[in-house]
């Protein structure tokens, strides 16, 4: 996780759009989306700040010449309470084709921080037990195959497990996030030998299932 430093954008961007992140009347916390000056189509970089307690934080390009119009905006509520002190995740920013973008809050002590994640975050509970769990979901784009990543809080630490990256499988691994019977199955294959095999998680570990 990365603590966000204060910034201004450019006197010559153009301010497109603004989203709020999280209501919360202690501190509420805005996006505000950028582009360059003439730029009508939205082409190319969309660059972010976040607006908290009247100061301005700079989150960067998040849309990596895809342009803006391809970015989206995924709210977590209620937010997602990692466990490591008093940190809450509240949303995420980023397009199809990229990374995305976690936004975070730590309430101790006012910072705003952020995570690269390989894709869309979604508040799930995947075991089952009533407990929320985070993960980021990619859906695959071109030659880069669908994977997921899952959260988790270990000793005050929050930690992701990027499913393709750390399976060992080799070829052209991937990973899906799937309903079976209403409840969450993981499908993690190879398109190279055409073969898959189907898990639930259970506790923070994967259980294959027959």
């Amino acid at each position: 996780m990365q603590a966000l430093t204060e910034g201004q954008p450019k006197p010559d961007w153009d301010h497109v759009k603004s989203v709020v992140l999280s209501d919360a009347a202690d501190a509420p916390i805005e996006a505000h989306f950028f582009v360059e000056k003439g730029n009508v189509g939205r082409a190319g970089e969309a660059y972010v700040y976040l607006e908290h307690k009247g100061r301005l934080y700079e989150l960067g390009d998040v849309a990596a010449s895809y342009g803006l119009d391809e970015v989206a905006v995924e709210l977590l509520k209620p937010p997602y309470t990692s466990g490591v002190n008093d940190v809450r995740i509240i949303a995420g920013l980023g397009t199809s084709f990229t990374t995305w973008h976690l936004i975070g809050y730590d309430e101790a002590d006012g910072k705003l921080l952020t995570w690269q994640v390989i894709g869309r975050p979604r508040l799930l509970d995947l075991d089952g037990d009533g407990l929320t769990e985070l993960v980021a979901v990619f859906e695959g784009v071109h030659n880069n195959p669908p994977d997921l990543a899952i959260f988790r809080s270990t000793n005050e630490q929050l930690e992701v497990s990027n499913m393709n990256s750390q399976s060992g499988r080799t070829g052209i691994p991937y990973t899906r996030l799937m309903l079976e019977n209403d409840q969450p199955v993981i499908q993690a294959g190879d398109f190279l030998t055409d073969t898959s095999v189907h898990y639930r998680y259970v506790k923070g570990i994967l259980i294959q299932l027959p």
